[in-house]
Order: structure tokens, then sequence, then C-alpha cells
């Protein structure tokens, strides 16, 4: 028995032994380029991208107007400040500034007199200012005829923020006691004027989504639609009636953006 065990271990020696090569020398049939490493071996769903932005940072002006809501319409100036770690994601800091108004539907209302949807859904978004995350699920390269004009990234972001909001209000009217005290609604700055509350600072939540066109390696163009969310509460006491009263709204604040993108770095 020990004896067939030795036989067989000499056999199977035999068969796996044979010659040896080093890791980097070609062997007969290897394909012409090099073997990358294992730890630098990476399938890329686009070869040869013409312009790279990991370790850049981009800073982007934007132009933006609001166009989903019925009720108030705003533009702003915005803008963000982002690090790209890798190809795909990145992390920014962004902010705008506002200039919102009541749309043409909410002032036919008015001058008609007739009845006002929920003060709360007249809230109108000052300024905000925030910080999150961006990610390109999708990115591709566009060429004509051989030539390369740039990369083309589509992201989408998240993130929190602070802002400042305000409401129309009825001059004298009783304002929120539990913020106000007894303070009531400012005189109106005149007849074409409407009269606000005083702005409150509240906690945002904002999403995006856009697509990035790297022109060159410092020079880039996007456009972005961004959701700036927040739960607003107005307080609107019962005319003629001691009754306080609350109306409640989750105000979808879309703007769609167009900036130019400046990327600094290696």
């Amino acid at each position: 028995m020990q004896l067939m065990r030795s036989v067989a271990l000499a056999i199977a020696s035999l068969a796996f032994a044979g010659p040896s090569y080093a890791q980097d020398e070609p062997k007969e049939g290897d394909p012409p380029f090099a073997r990358v490493a294992d730890d630098e071996e990476t399938i890329y769903a686009v070869q040869r991208k013409a312009f790279s932005v990991e370790d850049k940072l981009e800073l982007t002006p934007f132009v933006a107007a609001t166009f989903a809501d019925r009720f108030v319409q705003s533009f702003a100036i915005a803008g963000s400040l982002g690090y790209h770690l890798r190809e795909t994601f990145a992390v920014e800091v962004f902010g705008s500034y506002m200039f919102p108004t009541e749309s043409g539907l909410t002032r036919e209302i008015l001058d008609r007199g007739m009845l006002l949807p929920e003060t709360a859904k007249l809230t109108q978004l000052l300024w905000a200012a925030g910080a999150g995350v961006k990610f390109s699920p999708l990115y591709g390269k566009v060429q004509v005829m051989g030539a390369v004009l740039g990369n083309l990234a589509f992201y989408v972001g998240a993130g929190f923020a602070i802002g400042e909001s305000r409401v129309r209000c009825t001059s004298g009217q009783r304002l929120d006691p539990a913020k106000f005290g007894d303070r009531v609604c400012p005189m109106q700055p005149s007849v074409d004027e409407e009269a606000y509350e005083p702005a409150t600072l509240r906690p945002l939540g904002a999403i995006s989504g856009g697509v990035r066109f790297d022109l060159s390696e410092w020079l880039a163009i996007e456009f972005e639609v961004k959701d700036y969310i927040y739960v607003a509460r107005v307080f609107r006491p019962e005319v003629d009636a001691p009754t306080q009263r609350y109306t409640d709204a989750v105000r979808n604040d879309l703007f769609a953006q167009l900036g130019v993108g400046i990327l600094m770095g290696p």
C-alpha cells in the first residue's frame, strides 16, 4: 500500500511539472499587448476619454428659472463648487439667490377676487445654500468624423441646504404668535406692491439631475434641473373669529439651470 502511494505521488509530480515562465515574460500565443497587473485590470465603458475630470475642482455659475409652479415664478443666479473625487463621483457646495414674484395666474385670481389656494402654496423662496454629492452613472464621448468633440456625462445629485422664505400677508393682519409674538403684517409699500411677513429661515432638501459636456480640459457646459424641497406652514387667523388656523404645503421649487463649468487642477 505504501509503495502504491509513493508511485502515485511520483506520477502526479511529473504530470504537473513543466517549463516555468517569469510573470512578465511573453509566451507563444500571447496577445501583442502587455498584460495589465491584476490590481489595475478594469474594463471601462468608454475607452480613451477625451478629457479627465478626476481630482479637479469645478466652479460653475448658473442662470436659472422656475418652470413648474402655477402660483409663484422665480428667476435666480446660482453657483456650485465641486471636487471630482473620481470620474463618476463628486462632492459640492451650492447656492442660489432668487427673485420671486407671484405668477400671472395668482395675480389674475387676486384681481378678480376669486378664491385663493392655500396660503402656504404661495410661499416664495429667497435664497438657498447647501452641500451634497453628485454621481454620474452614464457618460460617453462625442465624436464626429473621427474628431473628438468632448465628453458627455449625465449625473444625479442630492444634498441638504438652508434657505429663507417669505409669504404675502394682509396689512394689519395678525401674524403667527408662536414666531412673531404680537406683531402684525406691515403696511403695503405701495398700491402695486404686496406686503410680506418677515422672512423665515428653514431647512431644505435638494435633488438634481443634469448633463455636463466637457469642451476641453478646463471648460464645460452644464444643464441642470434642481429641486428645492421644504415644508411650509403659514398662520392665518379666521376672519372675525379668535380661531387660529394654519395651512401646510410641501413646496417643490423646480429650477432649470444653465451654466458654464470652469475646471481647475491636474
